[in-house]
């Protein structure tokens, strides 16, 4: 097992990037859907917006020691999302920092140990029109391994997957969908049983992306 005191390299080089400036809605509009070549979504929020966070769980793998990232499949039963690959998370409470929400909500949801994850750093914010929030993802590797409790309210199923997978620039695709009845080109990940990931969770996933790319081209 890997001692916690040390981190896997893209992660060592990631708590270190996260400081800097990160490339945020660049990565965003990669994975945004389109309505006649323009993105249906807005970017900006209200004063009135709320803030959200979600936890990005990096865990490593088997003998190959590859990343592993942690996604949940929502509840078809909740108001939003519902149905969506996701990353754990949810609106915070009053007085609650963004690392406490994602972290309650991991709980709440899968079981996690609040203990059991070394926060690395934040990626970008992004505003989520659904419901109507400011979504702070919270990045963080695990210890060690957690047994995982769903919870059935709010979630449906929740994996690991390899990071590579979304690495390939030939598994992410594009395909067409009715939204309210207009035709939208929606750029997603075929990596699900039920659904694809895409929309917000997969606009998040891709800053990660890049900041990993970033890493790899320095590695060179």
């Amino acid at each position: 097992m890997m001692n916690n005191d040390t981190l896997p390299d893209f992660l060592n080089y990631l708590q270190g990037r996260l400081k800097e400036p990160l490339p945020g809605r660049k990565s965003h509009l990669i994975m945004t859907p389109l309505i006649g070549g323009k993105r249906y979504r807005d970017f900006d929020p209200k004063e009135s917006s709320g803030q959200s966070a979600v936890l990005i769980l990096f865990a490593p793998g088997g003998a190959d020691a590859k990343l592993r990232v942690f996604l949940t499949l929502r509840s078809s039963a909740l108001k939003n999302h519902s149905g969506q690959i996701s990353f754990p998370g949810g609106r915070s409470d009053k007085g609650e920092s963004v690392t406490e929400t994602a972290l309650r909500e991991a709980s709440e949801e899968v079981g996690l140990e609040p203990g059991l994850a070394r926060i690395i750093g934040f990626l970008s914010d992004l505003y989520v029109l659904p419901s109507d929030s400011v979504v702070t993802p919270v990045v963080a590797f695990l210890k060690e391994p957690f047994n995982i409790e769903i919870n059935p309210d709010e979630v449906e199923e929740a994996f690991f997957i390899d990071f590579d997978l979304l690495l390939n620039n030939g598994s992410m695709k594009i395909e067409q969908w009715d939204f309210k009845g207009k035709k939208a080109d929606v750029p997603l990940w075929d990596i699900g049983r039920k659904t694809p990931l895409w929309g917000a969770t997969a606009m998040i996933m891709q800053e990660l992306i890049d900041l990993y790319r970033e890493f790899d081209s320095a590695s060179i």
